[in-house]
């Protein structure tokens, strides 16, 4: 009998006695699927605000796709004026979950639920374990089921005013824009009868190459194909634009355009040196500060205007400011700042309220350090028999 026969016979054979005794055993060799559950079981991974709220996640960094789950491995983006984020991971088992603050191979694993400091572009990693892996460093690569990134532009203290990136000019079809690169904010009047505006904005770049460049008019993407152009419609009244600049290292800044279609009433910021009294419970420049109009068109002084304070002179504030015997911080956009602020080269520290801490605290990655009587965090010294490293935290 032919060898090969023989081979199939003995095979069939074989086939047929494992089917007698094991039924349930699923022998298609000609299939190659494993049968077991290949994911990791994530349903979404949710980015969120200490109250609770979820932020929009992005496919990528141009921030036009939103993501509405995100259950598949790979890197995500967002972006937040929020100082401090929480992780939400549905599907698997908590104990399962470590969420990395930043890719060092130092950087310890925390479970769900911690706030998150943001500074700049900060990369969060989300691991799945196959196994509760206790305490654990980046570093550490044993058990990982699946692994998420998801990286976090910060629009608040890294102050766009900071920034080194600029556009090079502004062009309207209509009416005129006294254009410094250093000056955000425009206003440009047009007649009642002109229903759109061409608007050019070009980056500034030392070597005329634009490559690195990303700019968005009223939110669409122009480039040098279209001259960096764009046509926008006008409705009548006040038109809010803003023209948005990014290099690839993540610097971006913001122009605004407020285009007028017919006569100008409500205008809310001014460019001119005096301020318009009759703009009611909006903000105002005066003289290069800001000011705010109350509702019956007098100027607010000594007192808080949303997360803005106004001084004696009714300008708004900017550094530190001591209100009521307690320290603040307001950035150059005069908002009230929170978390770790560095402040003439020095650290300081501000809680949820923005009030400027001192003597011990406790960070959220669990470190302890110490506030000096003038906020400054100490380092490279011993308080009270604990000795303070290099970076300020309390080293055993």
């Amino acid at each position: 009998m032919n060898k090969n026969i023989k081979k199939i016979i003995s095979l069939a054979l074989i086939l047929g006695i494992l089917n007698v005794l094991s039924p349930a055993i699923n022998l298609n060799f000609m299939d190659t699927k494993a049968y077991a559950n290949t994911t990791d079981g994530v349903t979404n991974i949710r980015l969120k605000a200490s109250g609770g709220n979820s932020l929009s996640l992005y496919s990528d960094n141009d921030y036009d796709d939103t993501v509405s789950e995100v259950k598949e491995p790979g890197t995500y983006y967002a972006k937040t004026s929020l100082s401090k984020v929480q992780v939400d991971v549905s599907g698997v088992d908590s104990d399962n979950v470590r969420i990395f603050d930043g890719t060092s191979s130092s950087t310890r694993g925390t479970r769900e639920g911690g706030g998150i400091s943001l500074s700049d572009t900060t990369t969060i990693v989300v691991r799945i374990y196959s196994q509760n892996p206790g305490a654990v460093k980046y570093s550490d690569k044993d058990n990982i089921a699946s692994e998420y990134r998801i990286k976090v532009k910060y629009l608040g203290s890294s102050d766009s005013e900071n920034d080194n990136v600029y556009l090079k000019d502004i062009t309207v079809s209509y009416g005129d824009v006294n254009f410094s690169k250093t000056t955000y904010n425009y206003n440009v009047n047009v007649p009642d009868d002109i229903n759109e505006i061409t608007i050019g904005a070009r980056p500034d770049s030392d070597s005329n190459e634009y490559d690195n460049y990303k700019v968005k008019i009223d939110g669409t993407k122009v480039d040098e194909d279209d001259k960096y152009k764009e046509k926008v419609s006008l409705n009548k009244g006040n038109n809010k634009i803003e023209i948005y600049v990014e290099d690839d290292s993540d610097n971006s800044r913001t122009y605004t355009l407020n285009v007028f279609r017919g006569t100008n009433t409500g205008i809310a910021i001014s460019n001119n040196n005096q301020a318009d009294n009759n703009i009611k419970g909006s903000w105002v420049q005066t003289n290069g500060k800001w000011q705010y109009n109350d509702e019956s068109g007098n100027i607010v002084k000594n007192k808080w205007v949303q997360n803005y304070y106004v001084d004696a002179e009714g300008n708004r504030a900017t550094d530190l400011l001591n209100v009521d015997g307690l320290w603040y911080y307001f950035g150059q956009d005069g908002i009230k700042k929170i978390g770790w602020q560095k402040i003439n080269g020095i650290w300081h520290h501000f809680d949820e309220q923005g009030i400027m801490q001192i003597g011990w605290m406790k960070d959220i990655d669990g470190k302890y350090y110490y506030l000096n009587s003038n906020g400054a965090m100490a380092s490279n010294t011993t308080i009270g028999g604990y000795k303070l490293g290099a970076d300020g935290a309390w080293t055993e």
